[in-house]
């Protein structure tokens, strides 16, 4: 009987020990992609932005390496630093160039680590020429 007692405690604890493991095994080797941190902010900019541009802050959070791209599109006057980052938090400017187009213009920055991303969509207002302005300050010269 003793023999028996002995065999069934030494299987549970067995059995124990196997679920444990498993369990514990699953917790820890499961990489999800929510384990995973990338985060901007703020993540839309079109409030502000006024024909004669500036420079903006992003910050970046990140659980691993990222990178940053300019859409083709926007690259001639949106313009990023740092290009690139280490997992933490970064600062990145945002240096937008004047623009005296008569439509808004919008440009995209795509950042990525791993296999997240996520994307900026910047929005430069046009150029207006406001009635009772000073005029000859916001008004661009053209050669005769």
């Amino acid at each position: 009987m003793t023999s028996c007692l002995n065999l069934k405690r030494f299987l549970t604890s067995v059995v124990m020990g196997l679920v444990g493991m498993a369990f514990f095994s699953a917790l820890c080797s499961c990489e999800k992609e929510d384990d995973f941190v990338l985060s901007v902010s703020p993540s839309e900019m079109s409030q502000g932005i006024g024909h004669k541009g500036g420079t903006y802050s992003l910050l970046i959070l990140s659980s691993d390496v990222w990178t940053v791209e300019v859409a083709a599109e926007a690259a001639s006057w949106l313009h990023v630093s740092p290009t690139e980052g280490a997992a933490g938090e970064c600062i990145v400017q945002l240096t937008v160039d004047g623009h005296e187009g008569e439509q808004p213009r919008v440009g995209t920055l795509t950042f990525r680590s791993g296999e997240l991303s996520r994307t900026v969509t910047v929005t430069q207002q046009e150029w207006v020429l406001l009635p009772g302005s000073d005029g000859v300050d916001e008004m661009p010269v053209e050669p005769w």
